[in-house]
C-alpha cells in the first residue's frame, strides 16, 4: 500500500490530504474528488485493484479427492452441540466425545473447518477432535499450512526422522511410539549418538508412552550421558521398571540402609556419602522435599526401590505402613513408598498409603482402587472443595456414585452455611475457591442426581453457592439432552 495513503489514513484526512500524484493507477487525480475520507478509500481501492491486476496467474495442482469415511454421520443437532461445547470449553466434552466414539460417528464435511480450528487451539481435546474428523479432516488439514501440526505422519515416512526439522522429528517419534513402541526405540537408538543433548532429553522422554523392559538397555546407557536432563529422564523412567538392573541396585541399597527388627520396627542407617555408582543412578542432594542431604538420599532410594523388595521384610503393605519406623526417618520412608507406588502403579500399596502420605495424596489416588478412592472422598471435610490441583475428586471414575454425590452436596451445604455465618467472604468460603471441584461435579454427577441437586440448591442459604448448585443442575439437563442427540 502506498505510504502516502497509509499516512493520511493514520493521521486523518482533516489533518493530512494525500498527494494522489504518487498513486500510479493511470487515473486523473481530478476524478478523485468529493468527501476527503471517501476519496481516500476510493484511491486505496483503485491502487489495490491495480496492483492485483499486475499479478500473473500461477498454475495450481488440484489435490486428489478425500477418502470416504464409512462411519455413521453425526446427527445435525449433535454437530451444533459439540461446536458450542468446544467454544465454551465445557467440562462435559470428555463425556460427549466418549459417547460419539462409542457410536462410531464422524463429523459432516461442512463442520470440518470449525473442528480443525478448535483442534489447533485445544491440546486437551485435539486427539478426540481429529478422531471425529477422520480421514476427511486429515485431507482438509493438508490444504492449510496453519493446520500442518494436525496432519498425522505415516509410520513409513522415515525421511521425516532422518532429515526433518526437530519439531517434526519429535512429533513423528511420538506418533510412532504410540503405534509401535519397539520401532520407535529402534529408530532412536540408531541415531542416538548423533543427536544434540537437548534432542536426546526430549526424545528419551517420549519413551514414557509404552514403556517396557525392552527399553532398559537404552535407558541404562543414558545414565552415563553428559547432559543432566538426559540422566534425570533415564533415572525417572527406570524407576517405573522394577525388574530392571536399576531396580536391583536400588533394592540392594534399601536392604543395606533399612533393617526390620522384631518384625515390626524399622531402623534406618543412611551412609554419610554416596559413591560413584549411586551418583550414576541419580541419587543427589537436590531434592527440595527433604530437610538434609541424607534424608534426600533416603527418599530417592526408597522411592526407586521395587516394592517387591519389602515382601521379604513385611507380610503386606498394610503391615509395612503401620510398622514402627525411626522417627527421624519416618516421613522419608513413607513418602518414598508413596512415590514407588505411583511409579510402579501398585494399587495395593497405594490403598495402604492413602491415610499416611497426605503430601502425595492426589498421585496415590490415581493408582488406588476405586473403593479406596471413594472411601477417602467419603471421609473428607469441606476442605476437599478447595483442595489444590489436582483435586482428589478428579481421580474418581465417571460418573460418580450416588454416595459420593450426596457427600459432595453435603460439603457444599456446610461451606454455604459457613459463608453465611462469616461477616466477610474469603476464597475459602466462596464458590470461586471451589471452581475446580464444581466443574468436576458438573461433569461427573450422574444425571439421576438432578432432584438431589435441585433440593440442595433450594436449601442453600448463600446465594453464591446456590447459584453454583443451580449451574450443576443445568449441566445435568444439558448432558441428558446431548446424550439423547447422539442416539
Amino acid at each position: 500500500m502506498n505510504e502516502e495513503l497509509v499516512s493520511a489514513a493514520l493521521l486523518g484526512t482533516a489533518r493530512k490530504q494525500p498527494d494522489f500524484r504518487y498513486i500510479d493507477v493511470g487515473i486523473d487525480s481530478e476524478r478523485l474528488s468529493g468527501d476527503p475520507a471517501t476519496v481516500l478509500l476510493n484511491a486505496a481501492a483503485l491502487e489495490f485493484a491495480y496492483e492485483r491486476g499486475a499479478l500473473a496467474a500461477t498454475p495450481a495442482t488440484i489435490p486428489e479427492a478425500a477418502e470416504d469415511d464409512p462411519r455413521y454421520l453425526l446427527p445435525s443437532d449433535a454437530v451444533g452441540r459439540v461446536l458450542e461445547l468446544l467454544a465454551t470449553r465445557s467440562p462435559v466434552l470428555g463425556e460427549w466425545f466418549a459417547e460419539a466414539q462409542r457410536r462410531d460417528y464422524r463429523a459432516p464435511d461442512e463442520s470440518m473447518a470449525a473442528l480443525l480450528a478448535f483442534a489447533a487451539s485445544s491440546a486437551e481435546h485435539r486427539r478426540s477432535i481429529l478422531r471425529l474428523a477422520g480421514t476427511r479432516g486429515q485431507w482438509l488439514a493438508k490444504q492449510n499450512s496453519e493446520w500442518a501440526d494436525l496432519v498425522a505422519f505415516r509410520p513409513g515416512d522415515v525421511d521425516i526422522w532422518t532429515h526433518g526439522a526437530t519439531r517434526d522429528r519429535r512429533r513423528w517419534l511420538a506418533e510412532l511410539r504410540d503405534a509401535d513402541p519397539a520401532a520407535a526405540r529402534s529408530h532412536l537408538a540408531a541415531t542416538w549418538s548423533s543427536e544434540t543433548g537437548t534432542d536426546r532429553a526430549a526424545f528419551l522422554a517420549q519413551l514414557e508412552v509404552g514403556l517396557n523392559n525392552s527399553d532398559e538397555d537404552l535407558l541404562e546407557s543414558a545414565l552415563d550421558d553428559g547432559r543432566r536432563e538426559v540422566r534425570e529422564t533415564a533415572a525417572r523412567l527406570l524407576r517405573r521398571l522394577p525388574h530392571s538392573r536399576y531396580g536391583e541396585r536400588m533394592a540392594a541399597r534399601a536392604r543395606s540402609w533399612l533393617h526390620v527388627e522384631g518384625g515390626d520396627h524399622v531402623t534406618v542407617s543412611v551412609p554419610t556419602s554416596i559413591d560413584t555408582t549411586g551418583r550414576r543412578d541419580g541419587i543427589s542432594d537436590n531434592d527440595f522435599r527433604a530437610t538434609n542431604k541424607r534424608a534426600a538420599w533416603l527418599l530417592q532410594v526408597v522411592g526407586a526401590t521395587p516394592l517387591s523388595t519389602w515382601a521379604d521384610l513385611f507380610d503386606s503393605p498394610a503391615r509395612a505402613v503401620t510398622s514402627g519406623i525411626d522417627a527421624d526417618w519416618h516421613m522419608c520412608v513413607v513418602r518414598g513408598w508413596a512415590q514407588a507406588a505411583v511409579a510402579q502403579a501398585d494399587s495395593e500399596w497405594a490403598d495402604a498409603l492413602i491415610d499416611e502420605s497426605h503430601a502425595d495424596i492426589a498421585s496415590l489416588l490415581t493408582q488406588a482402587s476405586e473403593a479406596a478412592r471413594e472411601r477417602y472422598i467419603l471421609g473428607s471435610t469441606p476442605a476437599l472443595l478447595t483442595a489444590p490441583a489436582p483435586n482428589p475428586l478428579s481421580t474418581l471414575r465417571h460418573p460418580w456414585s450416588r454416595e459420593v454425590c450426596l457427600h459432595v452436596l453435603k460439603l457444599i451445604l456446610e461451606r454455604s452455611d459457613g459463608a453465611v455465618k462469616e461477616l466477610r467472604r474469603t476464597r475459602t468460603n466462596s464458590p470461586a475457591g471451589a471452581d475446580t471441584a464444581l466443574r468436576l461435579a458438573r461433569a461427573n454427577f450422574p444425571i439421576e442426581a438432578f432432584p438431589a441437586v435441585r433440593a440442595a440448591a433450594d436449601r442453600c442459604a448463600d446465594p453464591g453457592w446456590a447459584q453454583s448448585l443451580n449451574a450443576i443442575a443445568h449441566t445435568l439437563i444439558q448432558r441428558k439432552t446431548m446424550l439423547e442427540e447422539l442416539q
